[in-house]
């Protein structure tokens, strides 16, 4: 957990098996902004948000991080982010998952700038965000289980989105 804290690095580390009942298995960020580089976040699991990293009211920088098999029972298998501006470069997001809603990465009232990512089996659900998209690769992405939620991309509410150079196996759609 980092809480109001700024300007911090945190590099060549590796979370793993973390466990929490609330927000964040690998990593809880609230009111924080630090660069995480070179990180490695796997199969954790959190009950409510954030499998391997929840964020509020925080404005990271992510550089060479692998967020891969992680676990949240309610919202964002992968990344789950609620008043943040997140800022990612090559970051992968691979077969997180989630029992309720988005296994890759949920983000509600902020902004995305993504910057040679990938995603595997995983998506983006936006609520009322600004997503900025750039030399980033959508593979292999598939309905959430039970099929309601679309791949790659979602937007719903009010946001806009910029996406370039970037290529998608799987369907982008907008919600309204």
């Amino acid at each position: 957990t980092m809480e109001n804290c700024v300007n911090n690095t945190i590099s060549d580390l590796t979370i793993t098996g973390g466990y929490t009942s609330s927000y964040g298995g690998g990593i809880y960020l609230d009111n924080a902004s630090p660069t995480l580089s070179q990180i490695t976040l796997e199969d954790n699991y959190a009950y409510w948000y954030g499998g391997g990293i929840s964020l509020t009211d925080s404005d990271p920088i992510l550089i060479d991080v692998m967020i891969r098999n992680n676990h949240a029972d309610f919202s964002g298998g992968g990344v789950r982010a609620k008043n943040a501006n997140l800022e990612f470069t090559r970051v992968t997001i691979d077969g997180n998952t989630c029992e309720t809603f988005t296994n890759g990465l949920t983000i509600k009232d902020g902004t995305l700038t993504l910057s040679q990512c990938t995603f595997i089996n995983n998506e983006i659900y936006s609520y009322s965000s600004d997503i900025t998209v750039s030399n980033t690769d959508f593979i292999r992405n598939e309905d959430h289980p039970g099929g309601s939620f679309p791949t790659a991309i979602s937007m719903h509410s009010s946001g806009s989105y910029l996406i370039e150079n970037s290529t998608f196996d799987g369907t982008l759609r907008s919600l309204a």
